[in-house]
């Protein structure tokens, strides 16, 4: 992109700002950010992923339970899909204004044309990852539900029986709130700490969890 004469000199005094220093006016660290913006443009995506990193971003995930069995989502279709391969119950970001349920509720209807009519809110799982920035995800089940499944354009989904979701590809973490869910515990609070995609940290409640081998105690 070019930058006009005016432009140039104007991001040329704000960037010679040195390490540490702070913009003397809120004026100028907003013509600051406006400047980076328009002299290095990201795509859509790319300010979505900077947000999380500075924010964090709140999502839903739902498991659908019918018998046995639980409706899987097989991240397939996306490309440059964090979850791109793995299997994950059904859910996603929030829109401006909505609840956990408003958007469990849209979320599931979306993406899998099932009507919500009951739901049990499990907990919240707080992701921080050091290349997706930070995730607040609200953790729901549901027996009550009625409609077809329909096509998802986020990926297949399948019917899959509830005690083969450990042996399937999945993230590190979520061996350990499936085990939560099991458990038939209270509402809990889950942080699941990131690298890459080493789960490198966890704790529930709070209080840190120790691995022992390849499994995390709770």
């Amino acid at each position: 992109m070019t930058l006009s004469p005016e432009k140039k000199t104007d991001c040329g005094k704000l960037l010679r700002h040195r390490p540490g220093e702070f913009f003397h006016t809120g004026e100028e660290a907003e013509g600051f950010a406006t400047l980076q913006e328009e002299a290095f443009p990201v795509s859509s995506k790319g300010k979505e992923r900077k947000t999380a990193m500075m924010n964090g971003i709140n999502t839903t995930l739902c498991y659908l339970r019918r018998g046995g069995e639980t409706l899987l989502l097989h991240r397939v279709k996306k490309e440059g899909d964090m979850n791109r391969d793995k299997w994950i119950g059904v859910g996603g970001k929030f829109l401006p204004g909505e609840s956990p349920e408003d958007c469990l509720r849209r979320e599931v209807m979306e993406e899998t044309g099932l009507t919500l009519h009951g739901w049990a809110y499990r907990g919240i799982v707080t992701f921080v990852s050091d290349q997706y920035g930070t995730e607040y995800m609200h953790l729901f089940e549901s027996w009550d539900f009625s409609g077809e499944v329909r096509d998802c354009d986020e990926g297949m989904l399948e019917w899959l029986p509830w005690a083969r979701l450990p042996k399937l590809p999945i993230w590190e973490g979520d061996k350990i709130f499936l085990r939560l869910l099991d458990s038939r515990r209270g509402f809990f609070s889950l942080k699941l700490r990131y690298e890459g995609e080493r789960l490198a940290e966890a704790a529930l409640d709070g209080v840190p969890l120790r691995k022992e081998g390849d499994e995390w105690l709770l």
